[in-house]
């Protein structure tokens, strides 16, 4: 299960910098509790704040780590977190490039079906903007768009009012016979301790 962070997990506020605008949404902790159960539990998240000069990579593991936190506290526990630091026409030259891992490229997914073993068989990716299920389709998964825009879905794309109600379809539409992600044992590492690391495939 691939998951967009801001819009999906915490309230899309623009560039979050520091965890004082980090927001959990309402039942998000409730609802990747009903997933962990079938699937792992991946974000991947576009940060071209990095690339704009607007925050460091290491604000944005402190961020990071502190939704993990936040979400272990309501024993929901994140397996991974993947990030995108690029974007073409960023001011830091180092991360204006060209790159592999910035949704809609499926960079991240891929990475982390490599890093973690995950089967993409059965599993999906629940994002809040075209970007993320066009990854989701890049990489040949299911894709689930949440929020206003998804009402101009892309063909074939699930449509959900939030996560809580993502997971509700997703875990709805299981049955005996279907394809499902079996590789759901956790990470051995302490949960709050979900890997943080770039998405780029090595």
């Amino acid at each position: 299960m691939f998951l967009d962070r801001d819009g999906v997990l915490n309230e899309e506020v623009g560039f979050i910098s520091d965890s004082s605008g980090l927001r959990v949404l309402p039942g998000v902790a409730e609802a990747l509790r009903s997933l962990a159960s079938t699937y792992r539990l991946v974000v991947v998240t576009n940060q071209s704040g990095i690339a704009r000069g607007l925050y460091t990579e290491e604000d944005l593991l402190a961020v990071n780590e502190e939704l993990a936190r936040r979400l272990a506290e309501d024993e929901a526990f994140l397996d991974a977190i993947y990030y995108c630091p690029h974007l073409t026409e960023g001011s830091v030259p180092q991360y204006s490039i060209e790159c592999e891992c910035r949704k809609p490229k499926p960079g991240m997914l891929l990475r982390a079906t490599k890093d973690l073993g995950i089967s993409l068989r059965g599993s999906y990716m629940v994002g809040d903007t075209i970007r993320d299920v066009q990854a989701a389709t890049a990489a040949g998964i299911k894709g689930i768009i949440i929020g206003e825009t998804a009402t101009n879905r892309p063909e074939g794309v699930l449509a959900a009012a939030s996560l809580p109600d993502a997971a509700e379809l997703i875990l709805n539409s299981l049955t005996s016979g279907s394809e499902v992600q079996t590789d759901n044992e956790r990470m051995s590492a302490e949960p709050i301790s979900a890997v943080v690391q770039r998405g780029e495939l090595a």
